[in-house]
């Protein structure tokens, strides 16, 4: 019963939204593609839901027809959502999450477009929408004629419908009308050069990443609160979530996001942890593919994609998110591999690699990138390598891994998963404004170290540190003066002072004097 009424909900809301038009079968062009329908049905909580998609398959398509099918849909980087949150917290902005209410509808199914309509059969749980809408139109004496036509009509697909192969890339390009185009002259977004999720408004100072129906942006409150609350709904519905500042906790794509002062925590999905450790369940007797390293300098120069990562987020840094970077520092604890990368050609060592492999040594000549020594002990990635010899270690590992403990952080709420909208709100309301990184040079370290890690830190000296610090260390300079001027007053003698003979040095004989 419940499963019929989400059913009938659904068809509803469709109807509502001009997805489908009824067509009789006669009408139907000859040649036209029709496709079944399939329900996908949840219950979450005592609550069901159903989605009415259609059955787009592949086999329905000649090999002419595939190739002049446009179905990709790209996606966000990791290092997109990561750097979001660094180019928040580096101009001091706020962030603001919101949703695209039936996102795929928001544009046109592409026949439709093109003029040539697709068709679905209709589903049984239509029948009580079409008796409404027969017992609307048409005059009494004709509908029970009517109502015994139902088997003979089918679906006309105006919208953009879930399940059609198409139906993501129309969703896209419909989004990137509406940014780049329909939002003129108020907003002026441009797409990322090396992520086409990720558009950025100059004027605005707005910058947001986009995942299928997912956005999240960053910007000037009072920008945001334009673009999300005044400019978006003349387009599409959204469900938009409050304004982060301190204090304010979202979920977005899974994860419970805390905006603090100077940080943006991450809670990831416990769920995550277990595949994490699935992932990692290697066989006793699995080989590593490829041919293997002869030497220290030979594995260390095949470590190319460090290298590659570093320069494409330099780019997508500076490019998408207007942030200033500076020339990527590539750390290694190898002086054999860093020795070897600063040279040109492979040597006498390394001449059964092939010209791919000697990617670093370009890009060092070029001088895209430089080179830095880094300690073993201190060197991130060694902790990801080695099993800990106990619970000390993982604590040191922790910081340059960019992890905190939820449970130690005053005013974090990321240990709760809540929904988009606010699950803590500090009073007041308004944006806090926090005082910018007065270094502008974010090392591209941190920038790979964002990439990666759940929680983000913001500093005024783009290093890591504590905020405690200054305090610490007042408190140890009164601490230490007190300390002095008791040991002062218990070494000094209380009878008078001692007489220093006149000389170079002091006389061995002098006595105590009384005043």
């Amino acid at each position: 019963m419940q499963v019929a009424e989400a059913r009938l909900a659904q068809l509803r809301k469709l109807w509502q939204r001009s997805a489908f038009e009824p067509v009789h079968k006669r009408d139907v062009p000859p040649g036209s593609k029709i496709f079944h329908f399939k329900w996908v049905d949840k219950c979450k909580e005592g609550v069901y839901k159903s989605r009415f998609t259609c059955a787009d398959v592949k086999r329905n398509y000649s090999e002419a027809e595939e190739e002049q099918l446009r179905v990709f849909v790209p996606t966000p980087t990791p290092e997109s959502h990561s750097l979001l949150e660094v180019s928040a917290l580096f101009h001091s902005h706020a962030t603001r999450t919101f949703d695209i209410v039936a996102a795929f509808l928001i544009g046109r199914d592409r026949g439709a477009q093109e003029g040539n309509p697709c068709y679905m059969r209709a589903p049984e749980e239509w029948r009580p929408i079409f008796e409404e809408r027969v017992r609307d139109t048409f005059p009494p004496h004709e509908v029970a004629r009517r109502l015994k036509s139902f088997p003979a009509y089918m679906f006309r697909l105006d919208g953009n419908l879930y399940g059609r192969r198409t139906a993501g890339s129309v969703c896209r390009d419909e989004l990137e009308e509406i940014l780049v185009e329909k939002m003129k002259p108020t907003f002026c977004f441009v797409r990322g050069k090396h992520d086409p999720c990720t558009y950025h408004c100059s004027s605005s100072k707005v910058t947001l990443v986009y995942h299928v129906d997912d956005v999240r942006c960053s910007g000037p409150a009072s920008a945001l609160n334009r673009l999300i609350d005044v400019e978006l709904p003349k387009h599409c519905e959204i469900q938009a979530g409050p304004l982060e500042a301190e204090g304010v906790a979202v979920e977005v794509l899974g994860r419970v996001k805390t905006r603090l002062e100077g940080a943006i925590l991450t809670a990831p999905d416990p769920k995550h942890a277990k595949n994490i450790l699935t992932a990692l369940d290697i066989q006793p007797k699995e080989k590593s593919p490829g041919l293997p390293a002869t030497s220290s300098p030979d594995a260390k120069l095949r470590g190319s994609r460090a290298a590659r990562e570093a320069i494409f987020l330099k780019g997508l840094a500076s490019d998408d998110f207007q942030l200033p970077v500076e020339v990527p520092l590539l750390w290694s604890d190898s002086s054999t591999g860093i020795t070897a990368a600063k040279r040109i050609g492979p040597g006498s060592k390394l001449r059964h690699l092939d010209v791919c492999e000697f990617y670093v040594q370009g890009a060092v000549q070029t001088g895209r990138l430089q080179l830095r020594k880094v300690k073993g002990t201190m060197n991130p990635s060694n902790y990801l390598t080695k099993h800990p010899k106990s619970g000390s270690e993982v604590q040191e590992a922790l910081p340059s891994l960019g992890l905190v403990n939820v449970h130690e952080v005053e005013g974090a709420t990321a240990a709760r998963k809540g929904t988009m909208k606010a699950l803590k709100e500090n009073p007041p309301a308004q944006w806090k404004t926090m005082a910018p990184m007065t270094k502008a040079s974010v090392k591209l370290c941190g920038a790979l170290a964002a990439s990666q890690i759940t929680g983000v830190k913001g500093h005024k000296d783009g290093s890591e540190g504590c905020s405690y610090l200054p305090w610490i260390l007042g408190i140890m300079v009164l601490l230490g003066c007190v300390v002095w001027m008791c040991m002062y007053n218990a070494i000094r003698p209380r009878g008078g002072i001692a007489k220093k003979a006149p000389g170079r040095y002091p006389s061995t004989n002098a006595k105590a004097v009384s005043p």
